[in-house]
């Protein structure tokens, strides 16, 4: 493979964030050091650079100095400038080339070679000039992806926070694939997943019922109609529906579980409500649906004071009892203040 192919091959790379061998990470360092080789250089750096600021910097070995602003924006597009040339201060003479592109979308990309003894052959500059309008493109494409896999991110937390989770099912009702941490989802609902990819009820009496409603709701879903199914956990909701038809075929199956309301921190629903913590742990277990004198047992208080601090917690929230407690948690933002 040539040195501009391989060059090619390193920068779609660092562009996906993917190497040949689909290792994930930062391929930019990789590239450099593929550049510097064919070029013999002693150091390379890139830098994408906006109006207003540094955006993202990459050094391999011992990388000239970059330019400065003022010196950038003097820099024609896509030429390869050598030492003697580059706009700005005297250098003193050490071999370098550098070469200004655009990103699509926004922003320059910047890139610098430097040799610690000869001067860069003719063949260097072509290539680098060859590489340069690609190297932009490439920076835009990794910034779009490093924008969307934030994103992804933060649609995976917030689902994590939220309970809630996706299997996609083919039409034999196997799991083909799942959100990250759904698997776990289900388990934690008492749903488990068996080695040939079909889902099941944990426990076996409930097995039989979960296999059918499963089997009928994928059979409405495959008909283009979407349906419910009940769940092992009565904590749990599962709703099925369609494929979207650009997709191989097959069924979504959602879970929602977000557990019960104790299971969450006192400290945040206190901190969202101005309650105490005692007050706090009190209202998650109202908010479960268990009677005074339940929740004082499992407090270990007694009656009365599970009484005196309920009516604390009516105040503070001016609410008129056990059903608003309900839904005012339920609509709070204490599920997505963190984990």
């Amino acid at each position: 493979m040539s040195d501009e192919a391989e060059l090619q091959a390193a920068l779609l790379a660092a562009a996906t964030g993917y190497d040949a061998a689909g290792r994930a990470g930062d391929h930019w360092p990789a590239f450099l050091a593929g550049l510097a080789r064919a070029t013999g250089a002693a150091g390379v750096g890139l830098i994408e650079v906006h109006p207003d600021r540094l955006a993202a910097s990459w050094r391999h070995g011992d990388a000239p100095a970059w330019p400065d602003a003022a010196d950038i924006a003097r820099m024609r597009l896509d030429r390869v400038y050598s030492q003697v040339d580059l706009p700005g201060p005297d250098r003193g003479g050490a071999p370098l080339r550098a070469l200004r592109s655009a990103v699509p979308g926004g922003g320059q990309a910047v890139l610098v070679a430097g040799r610690a003894g000869r001067d860069f052959r003719a063949v260097d500059a072509v290539l680098l000039s060859a590489l340069g309008p690609a190297v932009g493109r490439a920076l835009a494409g990794w910034r779009a992806l490093a924008g969307e896999r934030a994103r992804a991110a933060l649609d995976r937390a917030a689902a994590r926070r939220l309970g809630a989770g996706w299997l996609v099912l083919t039409p034999a009702g196997r799991v083909a694939e799942a959100a990250p941490g759904a698997a776990d989802l289900a388990a934690r609902a008492g749903l488990r997943l068996r080695a040939d990819g079909r889902l099941e009820a944990a426990d076996p009496g409930l097995a039989p019922a979960f296999a059918a409603d499963l089997a009928r709701a994928l059979a409405a879903a495959l008909r283009g109609q979407p349906a419910t199914l009940p769940a092992p956990d009565p904590l749990l909701r599962l709703a099925m529906q369609p494929r979207p038809r650009e997709e191989a075929p097959g069924a979504v199956l959602w879970l929602r579980h977000a557990g019960p309301f104790r299971d969450r921190r006192p400290e945040a629903v206190a901190a969202a409500f101005g309650l105490s913590r005692s007050e706090a742990r009190l209202a998650l277990r109202l908010a479960d649906g268990q009677r005074l004198a339940e929740a004082a047992a499992d407090l270990g208080w007694t009656l009365e004071t599970a009484r005196s601090c309920s009516k604390q917690i009516f105040a503070r929230m001016g609410l008129r009892g056990q059903v608003d407690l309900l839904r005012t948690l339920l609509n709070s933002p204490v599920w997505l203040a963190g984990d």
